[in-house]
């Protein structure tokens, strides 16, 4: 289908429209839908599920509007912040709206430029020509952290930027490192658990040349790290970093902070059973898959060690090479964390999923199918979770009506309230 075919379409149902433009993801029109569809996403976040995160900050947005930027810098003085991102889409949401969906709007615009930048880049590298097996790849990085993740913004839009820092500091150019670096500070003004991945991706730009030499002991470090990630104490790590960064930005706590208040006992106790049935649903076989991705991701680092030879040909891939295994040892060193440290794995295999794309866009290997299928296995968790989430946080008239009755559902949507 032609570009204005694509968008066509699009006008008259976003979510087939979005999948056409797919054929066309390097052109101005498709990059334009892709981020159009991310910011209708967003916009068409549901608010009904008071157990979602998508509640909960729907909810602080409507009841805790920030209408002058002297509010941020005053959060931050005396200690109720510690990352501005949100805060600052809240300050710049209600200069012209109260509404929770045109906040969420313009998290998921962001959310998909960052997204359409990572995607579009390794595009381009492989000549705007993506090959059957390259877009596989291309659909496993973005299920990593999908539209659904806007649902989670913070975590999952810093992830889309370290992942995008990544592909510049790999790029061979050492004007890409210096723009890099003072990008970096971004990572934990969005997300402040970013720290150590930004402090990581900062050694990635200075020693990766001469880490290059020594790939060996790299690999032999991150084997010991991943080890030692499963049986080391989780009060380790406790000792060694903020509390800020274990806790789940105090998210759960703000949770049972607004259904304890405002709500009568008997609703207190569906709500309390509601929100610890939707973070611990299916507990055994979520960490199941979660030790099962952080092993794939593993197995995937041996794939490439023991193919270093190969990788040494290309300049740009055995760097990116060299780079995973640098971002290896701080993503599973702080995998240790309690709940939320299986996030970081994710965060590398988007890293890993940058250098799968450039090993096969570079040397097309033979039988490379196998190693899509077994990728497609460790990810059953990651689409499900993608499908399951959207279902429970997105109204599904994106799904069905035309582009037109999509926006006028969501004006003058009700304020969000607290249960």
């Amino acid at each position: 289908m032609t570009q204005i075919g694509s968008f066509i379409v699009f006008l008259f149902q976003p979510f087939i429209g979005f999948f056409f433009s797919l054929k066309n993801f390097s052109s101005i029109f498709g990059k334009l839908i892709f981020i159009v569809f991310a910011t209708l996403w967003g916009y068409c976040q549901s608010f009904s599920y008071p157990p979602s995160d998508v509640y909960r900050l729907g909810a602080s947005f409507c009841q805790h509007g920030i209408y002058d930027f002297q509010t941020i810098i005053e959060m931050f003085d005396e200690g109720k912040a510690i990352d501005g991102y949100l805060l600052s889409i809240n300050f710049l949401a209600h200069q012209f709206s109260n509404n929770a969906k045109v906040y969420f709007a313009m998290i998921g615009f962001v959310y998909g430029v960052l997204c359409c930048a990572v995607l579009s880049s390794l595009i381009k590298e492989s000549g705007k020509k993506c090959e059957k097996h390259l877009a596989h790849i291309l659909f496993l990085l973005f299920a990593t952290s999908s539209f659904a993740n806007i649902a989670m913004p913070r975590y999952w839009t810093a992830a889309w930027v370290a992942t995008f820092l990544f592909l510049r500091i790999t790029h061979r150019n050492i004007l890409s490192d210096l723009y890099s670096i003072i990008l970096l500070p971004l990572l934990p003004l969005i997300h402040f658990s970013y720290v150590p991945i930004a402090a990581a991706l900062l050694v990635v730009a200075i020693v990766k040349n001469v880490a290059s030499y020594f790939p060996n002991f790299l690999f032999v470090s991150v084997c010991v790290i991943f080890v030692l990630s499963f049986i080391l104490p989780e009060t380790l790590i406790g000792n060694l970093i903020p509390q800020e960064m274990l806790e789940e930005s105090s998210k759960l706590s703000s949770k049972y902070t607004y259904v304890s208040g405002g709500a009568d006992q008997e609703e207190r106790v569906v709500l309390v059973n509601e929100i610890s049935a939707y973070r611990e649903a299916n507990s055994f076989v979520t960490k199941l898959f979660q030790r099962l991705m952080k092993l794939g991701s593993f197995l995937l680092l041996l794939y490439f060690q023991l193919r270093k030879n190969i990788l040494k040909k290309d300049s740009k891939v055995w760097k990116s090479y060299i780079s995973v295994l640098i971002m290896a040892l701080a993503a599973y060193f702080m995998s240790i964390i309690p709940s939320t440290g299986w996030r970081y794995v994710n965060v590398l295999l988007m890293m890993l999923y940058v250098l799968l794309y450039r090993y096969y866009n570079v040397f097309r290997p033979v039988q490379f199918g196998r190693v899509i299928f077994i990728m497609y296995i460790m990810n059953i968790y990651t689409i499900s979770f993608m499908i399951y989430v959207a279902y429970v946080t997105v109204d599904l008239i994106l799904f069905y009506a035309p582009f037109p009755f999509v926006i006028i559902h969501g004006i003058d949507f009700p304020p969000v309230n607290f249960v």
